[in-house]
């Protein structure tokens, strides 16, 4: 396509304001070498519905749920500055190799976003990229006692994620950044931290319970209601095995329940061993509804 026909298209969609027109734009600026697909997509993730018209009903989907999530339960709408993110991105696959598509939105997407650094979590950011032996950790314990990673050269889009050293594949990358932002709201908002790793947070009324009613029937009930929950973290089961010495693995799990209002974090543990659970909530009524169902102390 010549840059005259780009020309022509920037001003009908100028003129017209119209959607279509728009999305006709950024495919012909995309045919033209001039937008990147994965800039294309970050803007359709973050609602552009002339990007979602240009890339189709058969688009990822896989961050579509994150601007709405942090509009509700974050200080600051999700607004990143796709051109410093994307110049940041450059740099950053310069020194480390091109990361998989799944993570090159995240990057786009996060940019700008820099929480506290006192969380026990925290999830891929881009200010803080390290690639060991070919891994990228996306969620990890800041004492480094654990860190799930991506082998940068999986060569999918979205690729599973390793505990550690584990040659065992667990949830894929998207999915384990989505639960470890949820888990970094929790665990901010039940420490009384201003930020999570992610970002600033506002009020928020939370607890963290211990020793309550097992985390099990917690999801057994919350499924009843919200369906499937995400089972996450199985590796823990056989460390859970070792620490008490069962001889039989539990099941164990971090799990979390995302609504409109409350989120809950908890932890699957075998009767009798402790475990716990994060209740955080919008609102205080919200919070007492939530915390009385749960039987929450």
């Amino acid at each position: 396509m010549s840059d005259q026909e780009v020309r022509e298209l920037e001003r009908r969609a100028r003129e017209s304001g119209e959607p279509a027109d728009q999305a006709a734009l950024l495919l012909a600026q995309q045919r033209a070498g001039l937008l990147e697909p994965t800039r294309l997509r970050a803007q359709a993730y973050l609602g552009d519905p002339a990007a979602r018209l240009a890339l189709g009903p058969e688009r990822p989907t896989r961050w579509d749920r994150l601007a709405p999530f942090v509009a509700s339960w974050f200080s600051e709408p999700l607004a990143p500055d796709l051109e410093a993110a994307w110049a940041n991105l450059v740099q950053l696959e310069e020194r480390c190799g091109t990361f998989p598509e799944a993570l090159r939105e995240w990057l786009l997407l996060s940019h700008g976003r820099a929480g506290c650094d006192v969380a026990e979590s925290a999830v891929l950011a881009p200010d803080f990229v390290v690639v060991q032996e070919g891994r990228l950790p996306v969620f990890c314990d800041r004492q480094g006692r654990w860190s799930y990673a991506v082998e940068l050269e999986a060569g999918e889009e979205d690729p599973p994620v390793y505990l550690n050293a584990s040659p065992e594949p667990l949830s894929s990358a998207a999915e384990v950044i989505w639960l470890g932002l949820l888990f970094g709201v929790a665990e901010a908002a039940a420490w009384d931290y201003p930020e999570s790793s992610f970002s600033g947070l506002p009020g928020l009324s939370a607890l963290q319970a211990n020793r309550t009613r097992s985390p099990a029937q917690i999801c057994e009930r919350l499924e009843q209601v919200a369906g499937p929950l995400s089972p996450f973290d199985p590796w823990r089961a056989e460390r859970m095995a070792q620490e008490f010495d069962l001889s039989d693995p539990p099941h164990f799990t971090l799990r979390a329940y995302l609504g409109e209002e409350v989120l809950v974090v908890t932890d699957d543990h075998p009767a009798g061993h402790g475990g716990w659970t994060y209740l955080t909530a919008r609102s205080q009524e919200a919070f007492a509804e939530a915390s009385a169902w749960l039987d929450l102390e």
